[in-house]
């Protein structure tokens, strides 16, 4: 890759190979860990803010994914306050998954967080 390609993008870009191949590339200033400690804490934000008060608490088969990733080009979530589509595309984010009995029907329970502040950016529509 030509340097001026990472100059002109300030360091944030997407390369797609051929297939199902990404490589993404998150700049140091942008980039968290996600040690089990912070997984722990980010869980339960989300928990309770998007369940515990739900019917779907009595759902949940136990079953969760959290990890850091970076948003797919084109990729949008449900912001919660207002509501509207958020453009994530690029941004290093938190996932955050609950799967519950109903996910055949309408998928899993999934938020994506913001590594800095540590709320939740928005949410992934169930069908």
């Amino acid at each position: 890759m030509k340097k001026s390609v990472v100059e002109q993008t300030k360091g944030q870009f997407t390369v797609t190979l051929e297939g199902l191949n990404l490589i993404s590339y998150v700049p140091k200033s942008q980039y968290v860990p996600l040690d089990e400690q912070k997984k722990k804490r980010i869980r339960d934000m989300v928990y309770n803010e998007l369940i515990a008060g739900s019917v779907d608490k009595l759902k949940l088969t136990g079953e969760e994914e959290i990890y850091a990733t970076v948003g797919f080009k084109g990729r949008h979530v449900i912001g919660l306050d207002p509501i509207k589509w958020i453009d994530v595309s690029g941004k290093y984010v938190y996932y955050v998954s609950f799967r519950t009995e109903l996910d055949g029907l309408l998928g899993p329970i999934t938020a994506l967080v913001d590594p800095k502040t540590e709320k939740i950016i928005g949410v992934f529509p169930r069908y």
